[in-house]
């Protein structure tokens, strides 16, 4: 009995200092947890593949935001009129961002005829504007892919713009908003 009775203490104690010790439950749950939480992510992203739609959907968000304002930079404009007239061609914008510019510069003449914008509203600039940009950062939400460019050309320049992008129905990213047009 006396043997028996010792052996049941030490069971007893030793379930009490490794298991129910609240240092070691801690990281047991905490490690237990951390293994849970992978295993689940894999489990629910997995099958419908969302973890590589999203990059991929960052990808082509990028360079479409890249590809509008390289050649929009690379087209000399002479002034509102010709921006308008070139975005208003442009497959890969959205119609409510063609309103919107075309708002934009309009009003702006109509209280200064002389100055007009008095900037580039699709760069969100007036001075260093650079001639060639690529993404430095996205912010990416459901709805829509806000694209950071940064100016590589000139050398030294810092000037960024942001573009917001959008799927349409075809899946398409097209331009929602950028520079000084609101989205």
């Amino acid at each position: 009995m006396w043997q028996f009775r010792n052996s049941f203490i030490f069971s007893v104690d030793f379930v009490i200092q490794h298991f129910l010790n609240p240092c070691s439950m801690l990281s047991a749950l905490t490690f237990f947890n951390r293994v849970f939480m992978i295993v689940a992510t894999v489990v629910v992203c997995s099958p419908c593949g969302l973890v590589a739609d999203d990059a991929v959907d960052i990808k082509n968000a990028s360079r479409g935001a890249e590809q509008f304002i390289n050649d929009y930079l690379s087209t000399p404009h002479g002034g509102y009129k010709e921006v308008i007239a070139w975005v208003n061609q442009r497959p890969d914008v959205f119609p409510f961002f063609k309103e919107r510019l075309a708002k934009v510069y309009s009003d702006a003449l109509r209280q200064d005829p002389e100055c007009g914008y008095g900037a580039d509203a699709v760069m969100a600039g007036i001075e260093e504007i650079g001639t060639k940009y690529k993404t430095v950062d996205t912010f990416y939400r459901r709805a829509h892919i806000r694209v950071t460019l940064q100016a590589l050309a000139p050398a030294g320049s810092k000037h960024q713009v942001d573009v917001v992008m959008i799927q349409d129905d075809d899946g398409i990213w097209k331009v929602h908003s950028s520079g000084d047009i609101p989205m």
